[in-house]
């Protein structure tokens, strides 16, 4: 052991104790977030015909808030478009921006990356809930009917277009969800409040098991 791996802190998923019991492989010794338990193909088989839980991460989540944030965000090269996520490169920085209101977004992006200071703008502020917030994805065919069993919300293709951004209850936890699809498989990603985040896994896992639904890494993530 040297004495970088001695100093490196080590960032961890709300969620480790529960991928602890399932056997999870770390994505790194101080990145404790499952990059599989055991069984990458199964696991991908899973998100590609029935449906694959995943605990996504790490990421750092910013909120921008403000009657200048949407200015402020065009500057800096992000596109900004009430109630959809879109994807955005600020300097090298891949992120997400999830447009929840008009006048606030929550950005997601790589924690190792850094993001201009947006609050030099006059009109914003912003929030960083990084240890508040918990990214979980459900990604597959039976993905939908996951949800429908848990949320009341209407998640039907035709009511949620790919990239829409909903707010509501999933078994009975407000949440902030979006749809985004993998390829030609459903996927939806949640942001759920990181003291709820085991409670809402283990609720979906056990409602997803007439479905096929399986815990998979985050190797099945790779290409959004």
């Amino acid at each position: 052991m040297n004495a970088d791996s001695i100093n490196r802190p080590v960032r961890s998923s709300p969620l480790l104790a529960t991928h602890s019991r399932l056997n999870a492989r770390w994505r790194a010794p101080d990145v404790r977030w499952p990059l599989d338990y055991g069984n990458p193909p199964a696991e991908a088989a899973a998100a590609r015909s029935a449906a694959a839980l995943v605990d996504w991460g790490p990421f750092d989540k910013l909120i921008v808030q403000g009657s200048g944030m949407a200015s402020t965000l065009s500057r800096a090269g992000v596109e900004f478009a009430p109630g959809k996520v879109t994807h955005a490169s600020v300097s090298g920085t891949k992120l997400q921006v999830w447009a929840v209101a008009p006048d606030e977004a929550i950005l997601l992006y790589p924690p190792t990356e850094k993001l201009p200071d947006f609050t030099n703008s006059s009109g914003v502020t912003t929030v960083n809930v990084s240890s508040a917030l918990s990214v979980l994805n459900l990604v597959g065919p039976n993905s939908r009917g996951v949800l429908g069993e848990l949320c009341p919300v209407d998640l039907r293709p035709n009511a949620v277009a790919d990239l829409q951004i909903v707010q509501g209850p999933v078994a009975n936890v407000r949440v902030t969800l979006a749809r985004q699809d993998m390829g030609q498989a459903p996927a939806f990603t949640i942001l759920v409040p990181r003291d709820y985040a085991a409670y809402l896994w283990e609720a979906m896992l056990h409602t997803g098991v007439p479905f096929g639904l399986m815990p998979a890494g985050t190797h099945v993530m790779e290409g959004i």
